[in-house]
């Protein structure tokens, strides 16, 4: 299958805290975006589902299937933990017009190489000051909270390579300008 007649994949990154999963939600549900859903190293979180939050693996799996050559892109998060998705996911996604989306924590280089001008990269961030206060009032230590600033940084780092980004200080208004934008590229 070529990308020739497929729709776009919207891949939202940003730091954590952002609301990018909550952004991505609501631009699907709006433009009837097909979700990616990704495989993952990580363990379980509470209200998780196999297959429908992420396809669990347990690291040595996800790295047996990625030296395998299961896996088109693979990325990483803040605590080590493997995401990867295949082509094949990719390709039906997008597939006749449909356009996807995918959340990733880090960036996915190999999808821009492979779906060359259908990857729309959306990063959404928070200011440090709001970061620091939303980690906070999670209850973290200040030693978590100051190695969580460095990813922040990092992850920052990233906004000028994006295609859009949005700093979310009001979800609404985050909202609007986020499917805005989206909107621009599935009405083409």
């Amino acid at each position: 299958m070529t990308v020739n007649g497929s729709g776009y994949l919207f891949v939202y990154l940003g730091t954590s805290k952002s609301g990018r999963k909550i952004i991505a939600g609501n631009a699907a549900e709006k433009f009837g975006l097909n979700k990616i859903v990704k495989y993952a190293s990580r363990d379980r979180k509470a209200g998780d589902e196999d297959g429908s939050t992420q396809h669990f693996m347990s690291k040595e799996e996800f790295q047996d299937a990625q030296a395998a050559g299961k896996f088109i892109a693979v990325t990483k998060n803040d605590d080590g933990d493997l995401f990867g998705v295949t082509r094949e996911q990719i390709e039906n996604a997008i597939a006749d017009g449909q356009s996807a989306y995918l959340t990733i924590p880090n960036p996915m280089d190999d999808l821009l190489e492979t779906f060359n001008g259908r990857v729309i990269r959306i990063f959404t961030y928070t200011t440090r000051e709001d970061f620091i206060r939303l980690l906070k009032d999670a209850g973290e230590t200040e030693e978590k909270i100051a190695k969580k600033l460095e990813f922040y940084d990092r992850k920052l780092e990233l906004l000028p390579t994006c295609d859009h980004a949005f700093q979310n200080d009001n979800l609404d208004e985050t909202l609007v300008a986020s499917n805005a934008a989206v909107g621009g590229y599935v009405a083409r």
